[in-house]
């Protein structure tokens, strides 16, 4: 193939994108994610093994026009999860990761598909790249793609004070933080279950060693524990809480006496350290 039909083809990948980015917003409201990210798939890999079995330039090119929609619609989409579902305080951390891996298996796949190519053929190569985007599509049939809100993710105030008794160093630690609840019986496994998805936001947010203890001389009563490496990281670890990780912790109140919820936090202290914390 000469220059100017390489560049023809490139064009049309082109301005199938375009055509995607404009009709981004109709494409949304018409279709849900996960259909839209599976569609974009199985259309790219439709036109890759078109690709491959189409002659003409002229045939191949309308074929790469809707390739480049679907190309475009997958990404823009995956990209938008991306940024809607990570919270202010780590969304330009979570970006860079994403961008890392995107553009890392970009580079690994145009390795891995010059090799194939070079050893079974440019046609081979295109079948089964679209083989492998369709397995793919079967591998990950249960996957759940949700766009968040912004307001959903953006840090809140916490209600409750910390109170210390004296002053405390930044650098001082680990911190013990333990909260106690009473189950309504009758309710103990939505209890579990929304305290387990507590505890997952906790750890997100820098907790560790997290773990929900069960009284055993009082079946209904459990106790929150999870250690912070430091006292400034337990600052930040109640900074960093979105109004989405917020939501969660009120699903407990259905479930609990709220009278009996109270919160203890502790300070390590070492067999040296004589000043008082």
């Amino acid at each position: 193939m000469a220059a100017d039909g390489y560049g023809l083809l490139m064009g049309a990948l082109g301005l199938g994108a375009v055509l995607a980015a404009l009709n981004l917003p109709r494409l949304y409201r018409d279709f849900t994610l996960r259909k839209l990210i599976a569609g974009g798939v199985a259309f790219f890999a439709l036109a890759t093994a078109g690709a491959a079995l189409l002659e003409s330039v002229w045939a191949v090119w309308p074929v790469l026009v809707a390739a480049g929609m679907a190309w475009m619609a997958v990404n823009a989409t995956a990209s938008t999860i991306v940024q809607t579902c990570a919270a202010d305080w780590v969304r330009a951390r979570v970006a860079s990761v994403y961008l890392l891996m995107y553009m890392g298996a970009m580079a690994l796949g145009g390795f891995l598909w010059g090799v194939v190519a070079e050893v079974a053929g440019l046609q081979m190569s295109l079948l089964v790249s679209s083989v492998a985007m369709l397995a793919g599509l079967w591998v990950t049939r249960r996957g759940v793609f949700v766009l968040g809100s912004e307001a959903d993710y953006r840090v809140i105030a916490q209600a409750d004070k910390v109170m210390v008794a004296t002053a405390v160093a930044h650098s001082d630690g680990p911190v013990s933080v333990e909260t106690v609840y009473r189950a309504v019986p009758s309710m103990r496994a939505d209890f579990l279950r929304i305290a387990y998805a507590v505890g997952k936001s906790r750890r997100r947010n820098g907790a560790r060693n997290w773990r929900l203890y069960r009284d055993l001389a009082d079946p209904d009563r459990y106790v929150e524990r999870f250690i912070v490496e430091s006292w400034l990281d337990y600052l930040r670890q109640r900074e960093r809480v979105t109004q989405a990780d917020r939501q969660i912790e009120l699903g407990l109140s259905g479930y609990i006496d709220p009278g009996v919820v109270s919160t203890r936090r502790y300070i390590s202290q070492s067999a040296q350290d004589t000043s008082d914390k």
